[in-house]
């Protein structure tokens, strides 16, 4: 068994000694963990038997109107895999909230939180194109659009725990909302910092 695992070590040694001559390429692993962004929409296999009851709590806080004008951010934390995303998409489409967010966006976040990238996804989705790379301007834009409106903005497997990024994330929705909701999922359970 010493000598096969030897013959091993030796045939990659001499693999990784020739990687260049046979084309072998590093591959970073964090490109081979990246998810598919998630979208809206809801399919047959999203909809869980049992989740009506905390698809109706979420619809409720984001019904609630009880807020003084202040920005709601309402989190959905829990353990990869367990379904936050898809009780999203049922709390996201649901006829009540339909009726209630005229204007609404739904973001796939995942593990690099970019202040701009994700603003200006906000904007493409609620309003028009965003063309500018500086954030003040992206975030006046965002500002504007969503003055005195009624809106909701899902964003879904957000990874990031840093504070500042968050709070600079979340000015132009303090500045020019008077009821909003935004919608998180994540699996950090110390997201009490947003709302």
């Amino acid at each position: 068994m010493v000598n096969r695992i030897e013959e091993i070590i030796a045939r990659l040694q001499d693999i990784a000694n020739h990687k260049d001559i046979i084309g072998l390429k590093k591959i970073a692993a964090n490109n081979l963990s990246r998810r598919i962004p998630s979208t809206s929409l809801v399919k047959k296999y999203d909809i869980s038997v049992g989740r009506d009851k905390e698809r109706d709590t979420i619809v409720k806080l984001l019904l609630d109107d009880a807020n003084d004008g202040d920005l709601s951010v309402i989190p959905i934390v829990g353990m990869g895999g367990i379904g936050k995303t898809a009780l999203a998409k049922l709390v996201y489409n649901d006829d009540r909230v339909q009726q209630k967010f005229h204007v609404k966006a739904w973001v796939s976040v995942g593990e690099e939180f970019d202040v701009l990238m994700v603003t200006k996804a906000v904007i493409e989705k609620t309003c028009s194109p965003c063309y500018s790379n500086d954030l003040d301007t992206t975030q006046n834009h965002l500002k504007n659009a969503l003055a005195r409106k009624n809106f909701l903005v899902v964003l879904d497997d957000v990874w990031s725990s840093n504070r500042e990024a968050w709070e600079s994330f979340l000015s132009p929705f303090e500045c020019g909302s008077e009821d909003g909701k935004i919608l998180v999922t994540t699996r950090l359970d110390t997201f009490e910092f947003v709302g």
